[in-house]
């Protein structure tokens, strides 16, 4: 359904709300904001699915991701100290618009070339407003990794045969 598009936004943010409490050793509050929420899903899906089906539980998908990212929010803010920034903001709503716009256009023909389209679209339009640098293009396509070398001795004070 085209409505659990928005709780897949929501999904995103609540993970990354998420992993920051988790980063912030605050898993006890995380865990009781999950269990109010988890309360609202039960509550929200015998009220909604009787008289709405499909549409309801979608309705209550979307709400209750809506209110994991409010209350998450909220707990890093409070525990964590912490709260995103908005900067740059516009420059990713705008070359997001642009893709979308990319793959709308583009949606009668292969599937394959209208997302090829589209990340490129928006890859270009980050890029050209600043939004990310050449650098951080680069990271994604070359990563360095070092190489760990391996020992094949036994450890120190180990029984050899």
């Amino acid at each position: 359904m085209r409505l659990l598009i928005f709780a897949l936004g929501c999904i995103f943010f609540g993970h990354y709300f998420n992993m920051l409490l988790v980063v912030g050793n605050a898993q006890k509050h995380l865990m009781k904001s999950l269990l109010v929420a988890a309360a609202c899903n039960l509550l929200l899906n015998s009220v909604l699915i009787p008289r709405y089906s499909y549409t309801g539980a979608a309705v209550t998908s979307v709400l209750t991701e809506m209110l994991v990212v409010i209350l998450t929010a909220a707990l890093t803010s409070k525990y964590v100290r912490y709260s995103p920034s908005l900067k740059g903001s516009g420059k990713v709503l705008l070359s997001g618009g642009a893709m979308a716009g990319a793959l709308l256009w583009l949606a009668p023909y292969s599937f394959v070339a209208a997302g090829t389209a589209g990340v490129v679209v928006y890859v270009a339009l980050l890029w050209s407003t600043r939004a990310i640098t050449s650098e951080e293009i680069k990271s994604i396509f070359f990563t360095k990794t070092a190489a760990v070398p391996v020992s094949t001795e036994l450890p120190s004070g180990g029984a050899s045969a």
